[in-house]
């Protein structure tokens, strides 16, 4: 098992500021989807320096090959976007690029985006090759999460934290890792306590306690193609988000407003120093 000393860390993937939670099963403390603009940085989490790279490119291999020579210490990768590729062609890409590089890898199963939707037979095949290490589920089919945990594969099983997917409560209650998720920009806290694995009660009692209490925020999050909302939302509450690519537009108006009404009920606000106002909410 791929299992290492490390604090469970906050790392992001690809270009939508989506944050993750997971306890990781290798020396990683960077993650890196290969999609997104050209972006290097480094920052620091409970006292480890975190690096995160992202490549734009057509072709896999060569993305892969500037994250590692570009310090980063993992590559999650997505099957290609709009050729709405057979799973058995996206298995053996999948393979091929884990050949071509001793980085440490990733697979992000994400269909509602790519069309493509890897089998847990297909999964579990991939996570034969030493070089993968880390699942993210987004997947409609709730049931292949438990399958894939069953097998007990030498990888870290994380999912998206889309109530809408609902994957989040199998994955955590059946023995999960973690979650990559988008609402963890907003609350940060809540966040970790829902990605934490579950060794005792305690840990799922303050799952269920946190998820339940986070539910607006979560359907808020996901309420517009990503990153729409969440972007929207973070710059309405006075954080740097950055502007979406076009010819996707903020929210505005009362769709926003019901964002920051959720903040503020949630106690969000006080808890992080949110300081939405109406100029903001316009802007966003």
């Amino acid at each position: 098992m791929h299992l290492y000393p490390a604090p469970t860390i906050a790392f992001c993937i690809g270009h939508n500021c989506e944050s993750s939670d997971t306890q990781l099963r290798f020396p990683a403390s960077s993650i890196c989807q290969i999609s997104g603009a050209c972006y290097h940085s480094s920052s620091t989490v409970s006292g480890r320096a975190i690096s995160r790279c992202w490549r734009a490119g057509a072709f896999t291999n060569p993305s892969v090959r500037f994250a590692k020579d570009n310090g980063a210490d993992g590559a999650i990768l997505a099957a290609p976007a709009y050729i709405c590729a057979p799973e058995a062609d996206i298995e053996q890409f999948f393979l091929d690029v884990a050949d071509a590089t001793d980085l440490p890898l990733g697979i992000y199963n994400n269909p509602p985006r790519v069309k493509t939707d890897l089998h847990w037979d297909q999964l579990l095949r991939i996570f034969k090759h030493p070089n993968y290490v880390v699942h993210k589920e987004s997947t409609t089919r709730v049931g292949q999460v438990a399958q894939i945990l069953a097998a007990q594969p030498d990888a870290s099983v994380m999912c998206c934290d889309s109530p809408n997917l609902g994957l989040v409560i199998p994955t955590m209650s059946l023995g999960g890792h973690g979650t990559a998720n988008m609402t963890g920009n907003l609350a940060p806290a809540e966040l970790a306590t829902i990605s934490t694995p579950w060794r005792s009660y305690v840990e799922a009692e303050a799952f269920k306690k946190a998820y339940l209490g986070l539910l607006p925020l979560l359907h808020y999050t996901y309420s517009a193609i990503n990153p729409v909302a969440v972007k929207s939302l973070m710059k309405a509450v006075g954080l740097p988000a950055g502007d979406l690519r076009r010819p996707l537009r903020g929210l505005e108006g009362d769709a926003l407003e019901k964002g920051v009404r959720i903040v503020r009920d949630l106690g969000l606000d006080k808890r992080y120093g949110y300081r939405p106002g109406a100029a903001s909410l316009r802007a966003a």
